[in-house]
């Protein structure tokens, strides 16, 4: 199945989660989240296709007055755990799989990070720890979320996503304050004039795919549009010679942290906005 046709599917279970009552909404919903965050390694295919099974199931009990605790029990987390114990256990390549996107994504922010960084230094060892933290930070959250589903870590669903959001966010400051305030270790020293090129092929590539995708992923791309161009805004400026000087000064670095603050907090209401809205 492609991932269109999955995407089918998780937009008919959200479809159909619409009929359930309040009651069954919130007792699916657990168990959705649940599943999801306990699978993330699994066969998604699969796996919503079962969860898809479990909703249908749940409104035609509904619908002969039958609650969902009555029909599939009050222990959610146990039919959970079974729907779960049917699929093979995720190989040990999928999980290195998962963690070279992680590394990846957390080499891309980091190389974004030091664009702002004029001594011209590529800083080998902020990738690897960077991309160790960011790891560790998403099991952190994934634990959490998983955690407050049934054992009520955080009880508060308001208040679990902004201990996550503010998680996520002190990991991307971290990341950028890292690279600014930190001294380096394990560098390789590049031109000016190759950083300025990266920067122009950085700018070419994500505004190509800014064109391309547009209609598409429109609500993420804006999110997320502001810090990119930011980033390599800052990345020009900082290497421009009558503004070095400032841009080097602790008031420059304060500018570029405050900056990239700003990006974080208008990704999160845009990127909030949209998953409200769908």
């Amino acid at each position: 199945m492609t991932n269109s046709e999955t995407e089918q599917l998780i937009e008919q279970n959200n479809q159909l989660r619409e009929q359930l009552t309040k009651e069954n909404e919130r007792y699916y919903s657990d168990l959705l989240v649940y599943t999801r965050i306990r699978g993330f390694f699994l066969n998604e295919q699969q796996l919503e296709e079962q969860l898809l099974q479990i909703l249908q199931d749940m409104l035609d009990a509904q619908n002969d007055g039958v609650s969902a605790a009555d029909y599939y029990g009050h222990q959610p987390q146990q039919l959970a755990e079974q729907l779960l114990d049917t699929f093979p256990k995720a190989s040990n390549y999928t999980l290195v799989k998962w963690a070279g996107y992680i590394f990846g994504l957390s080499s891309f922010y980091t190389l974004l990070s030091q664009f702002s960084d004029a001594t011209n230094q590529l800083r080998v060892g902020s990738f690897v720890l960077n991309g160790l933290l960011t790891i560790l930070f998403i099991v952190c959250v994934f634990l959490i979320i998983q955690k407050s589903i049934y054992q009520r870590l955080i009880q508060n669903k308001i208040i679990l996503y902004t201990v996550c959001s503010l998680l996520i966010g002190g990991l991307l400051v971290g990341v950028i304050g890292s690279q600014i305030f930190l001294p380096s270790f394990i560098t390789i020293s590049v031109s000016n004039r190759f950083m300025v090129t990266l920067i122009g092929l950085f700018l070419v590539v994500i505004t190509v795919y800014y064109r391309n995708h547009w209609t598409k992923q429109r609500a993420i791309l804006v999110a997320i549009g502001p810090f990119l161009y930011f980033s390599a805004l800052c990345g020009l400026l900082i290497r421009t010679a009558s503004l070095q000087e400032l841009m080097n000064s602790l008031p420059g670095k304060t500018l570029l942290v405050a900056g990239n603050i700003i990006c974080l907090i208008w990704f999160y209401i845009r990127f909030f906005a949209a998953a409200k809205k769908e």
